[in-house]
């Protein structure tokens, strides 16, 4: 590997997520050097991008399910309040027509 051998080292060890320029940055780096030990070392970075990627995707689903959860709840709060007051004014109805003939 050539001079930018450190630069690749320090990608693959950064302990946050890669931002898009280093990404294409470590893709050109692979492609200098096609000895296996570096091949290795960047599927397992890639592998743990991977499970990182999959956790927040899994938190994302998590919090969506939830705030659906909550908007059905209210949704059938209201149904179930709509549907009393109609009862209520079907009710009333009734009581006007009993009394007026």
């Amino acid at each position: 590997m050539g001079p930018d051998q450190p630069r690749f080292i320090e990608l693959l060890k950064k302990k946050d997520s890669l931002t898009d320029s280093e990404l294409s940055e470590l893709r050109g780096l692979i492609d200098q050097d096609a000895r296996s030990h570096v091949q290795n070392m960047a599927l397992m970075r890639a592998s743990i991008d991977n499970i990182e990627a999959i956790r927040r995707f899994d938190k994302a689903s998590a919090d969506l399910i939830n705030l659906t959860n909550r908007l059905t709840k209210w949704v059938l709060a209201f149904t179930v309040i709509a549907v009393i007051l109609g009862g209520a004014s079907l009710y009333l109805s009734w009581l006007a027509l009993q009394k007026n003939p």
